[in-house]
């Protein structure tokens, strides 16, 4: 490969991370470090909700400035949080209301009960939940969807929510729709056969499947990594994206636990959750390539059609969906004037094995180098 071939890619957005808080660490440094791996490479994120729980506007607003203020602090003033609601029963009507007059609100987030971190208070039966979803739909208001099924095993858990449960939300709602973090082919055909419902994609999904989640503590993530089969499905989404009309974009679900609790609860009772944000553009291109059959840098960003759907997957499809402003975002072979990720056509070492905090893929050498640039005024 080539050293010399080199991409710029303006700051975009994560269409879906955990950002935590201090208190899940008991760190306001390791927090820091959390919020510069997303900041430092996009300049807006879909923030989950349920670590900490947000179930008031009250709770979002002051959550979300203290994202921005930590962002600043760490000299990424672009970073523009877009935040979410952990939609319950007993959610404030009044809050959906005052929610969606916020130009930064993304939507609620419909979380099963007990399927994931931070879910324990999440929905057991949705039909209670009609009432709230047709204020949402009044109000204009997205649904943002973790697609497990309670109770079943964790393997088959996305597939027994889109047979099982979505049916029912999509009678009562009928509004926009994401379907979060896609694992399989049932998830994909839902956002391709639907007009209003998004699908988000994230990095270890496409890149690793079951029996590879299994190598290491750092994996484990819910949903679960796929089966071969459905990871290949979601390959070939890459690169067939026009069936699915600009309703799939990339998002992380970079969800970091301490590496310590990884390990010490390992394989009994695992932390569910991958500290991807580090890795997150390498191994996204990664997969471009996979999708496209291709080894090199060039042959993917320097092909007119490659380059677009890589553009539409990190920022244009995402931004449509959440209404974000048209600015001329594209990715360039020269150096551009705006805070962008450098990407160089060689290999780069894994992150440290050592941190508090550990990427998935451990020790695996990065196929393409990814670094942010800041402009200086």
């Amino acid at each position: 490969m080539n050293p010399k071939i080199c991409y710029s890619m303006p700051l975009g957005i994560d269409s879906h991370v955990h950002l935590r808080d201090p208190d899940f660490f008991a760190s306001n440094d390791i927090f820091k470090q959390v919020v510069f791996a997303t900041a430092s490479q996009h300049q807006w994120a879909v923030v989950m909700p349920n670590a900490p729980e947000i179930l008031t506007v009250s709770d979002m607003i002051a959550y979300r400035e203290l994202i921005i203020k930590t962002a600043m602090e760490l000299d990424c003033p672009w970073f523009d949080p877009l935040m979410t609601m952990y939609l319950k029963k007993n959610t404030d009507p009044l809050d959906i209301l005052k929610a969606s007059e916020l130009q930064w609100f993304a939507g609620f987030k419909l979380y099963p009960q007990g399927v994931t971190t931070g879910s324990e208070g999440g929905v057991s039966d949705v039909e209670e939940l009609e009432p709230l979803f047709k204020l949402m739909e009044k109000y204009g208001v997205k649904l943002l969807i973790h697609p497990e099924e309670p109770g079943e095993d964790p393997i088959i858990a996305e597939e027994a929510f889109i047979a099982k449960t979505l049916p029912k939300i999509m009678r009562m709602f009928g509004g926009k729709i994401s379907l979060e973090h896609c694992s399989t082919k049932s998830a994909i055909d839902v956002v391709k056969n639907n007009l209003r419902v998004h699908g988000t994609l994230t990095v270890h999904h496409l890149n690793g499947n079951y029996d590879e989640m299994l190598a290491s503590p750092f994996n484990y993530c819910k949903p679960v990594w796929p089966s071969e089969e459905n990871r290949l499905a979601l390959i070939d989404a890459l690169a067939n994206l026009e069936p699915f009309g600009n309703r799939l974009s990339f998002g992380s679900d970079s969800a970091p636990h301490l590496a310590r609790l990884k390990q010490a609860n390992h394989p009994e009772n695992p932390k569910y959750g991958c500290f991807s944000a580090p890795i997150t553009m390498s191994y996204y291109l990664r997969a471009l390539c996979l999708a496209f059959g291709l080894d090199d840098l060039d042959e993917l960003l320097g092909n007119d059609t490659y380059r677009r759907y890589a553009e539409d997957l990190f920022f244009k499809n995402a931004a449509k969906f959440y209404g974000l402003p048209d600015v001329g975002w594209a990715i360039s072979n020269k150096e551009i004037e705006t805070p962008y990720i450098k990407i160089i056509d060689e290999w780069a070492s894994p992150p440290p094995q050592d941190g508090a905090l550990v990427p998935p893929f451990p020790n695996e050498t990065l196929k393409f180098t990814c670094t942010p640039v800041k402009i200086e005024s």
